[in-house]
């Protein structure tokens, strides 16, 4: 389901990756890219991160960022993954197994750092989907 177009942030509980987020958001931005998602590393009610998905999907955006993986929304992630939309998600250490078994694969780890994530992000952008 296009790998190369997935990041993934591990963190521990506690240390959501959000500035490094924060940094990539702005970066692209500055690029000129069209981002959906959300930086907010509180979990949002499951129906306001459902609507932000699809909404994110219908608004066919260049990079999708998620500070958290939303676990009950599988539907919308594997169309997310389909859509073959650059995706960079953050997920904590104790729900990686599950984040494995949306990808089907040993999710692409990328480091918390704004640098690679923004390099992750510019190749993404330049692979076919």
């Amino acid at each position: 389901m296009g790998q190369a177009r997935v990041a993934t942030i591990v963190f521990s509980e506690g240390h959501a990756p959000s500035a490094a987020l924060a940094a990539l958001a702005r970066g692209m931005w500055e690029r000129g890219s069209v981002l959906a998602g959300s930086l907010d590393p509180a979990e949002p009610p499951l129906a306001e991160t459902e609507a932000g998905l699809r909404a994110a999907l219908r608004a066919r955006c260049d990079l999708l960022i998620l500070a958290r993986f939303p676990g009950g929304l599988r539907a919308e992630l594997a169309a997310a993954l389909l859509s073959g939309t650059p995706m960079v998600v953050g997920v904590s250490e104790g729900r990686l197994a599950e984040w494995e078994g949306v990808l089907g694969a040993t999710p692409r780890r990328v480091p918390p750092l704004p640098e690679a994530l923004l390099a992750w992000a510019e190749r993404a952008l330049r692979e076919p989907a």
